[in-house]
């Protein structure tokens, strides 16, 4: 007999396609609480603690390009017509360069974590942490734009009332 499937497994195409949409928004909010613990380690803490917040940094931007990659095949462009279907396709359009963040992160992380001691290493991530900030941010606002989008055309914003719909 075939164990049950759980209520929080999605069960339609269309289901899938807002978790897949879901996952990647949890994966945008880990690089940016990342990216905001770095930042304040870079401006105030030891060299430990600011190479332990880029690891942690680089292991969120890791876990972006990943699950964009995984989710962006999950997304259902048939199960949608009309204006999901167009702010979708534009969602969908900028996973790739939503990829490309996360793996530059990454990258840009694990060059500095090759370079000698935690002290160096430290001042290495310090130096470049405005410039790690201002290339996620970069390619973030794109990507919160077209979610923006998104979210009106499937009725996930506020609606006048103040109420929320459920949606991510």
């Amino acid at each position: 007999m075939p164990a049950a499937k759980s209520s929080a497994e999605p069960r339609t195409p269309y289901d899938s396609t807002v978790t897949a949409i879901r996952r990647i928004g949890v994966a945008v909010a880990e690089v940016k609480s990342g990216m905001e613990s770095f930042n304040r380690a870079a401006a105030r803490e030891p060299s430990g603690v600011v190479v332990e917040r880029a690891l942690l940094l680089q292991n969120a931007c890791r876990g972006l390009a990943q699950s964009v990659e995984t989710e962006g095949r999950s997304l259902c462009r048939g199960c949608v017509r009309g204006q999901q279907a167009a702010a979708l396709e534009q969602y969908r359009a900028y996973l790739a360069s939503l990829a490309r963040v996360g793996t530059q992160c990454s990258t840009t992380v694990a060059r500095h974590r090759s370079t000698g001691t935690v002290d160096s290493i430290a001042v290495g991530l310090k130096r470049e942490a405005h410039t790690m900030s201002q290339h996620i941010v970069e390619g973030l606002v794109p990507y919160e734009q077209r979610l923006a989008v998104l979210r009106t055309a499937f009725g996930w914003t506020n609606t006048t009332s103040g109420a929320a719909r459920r949606g991510p």
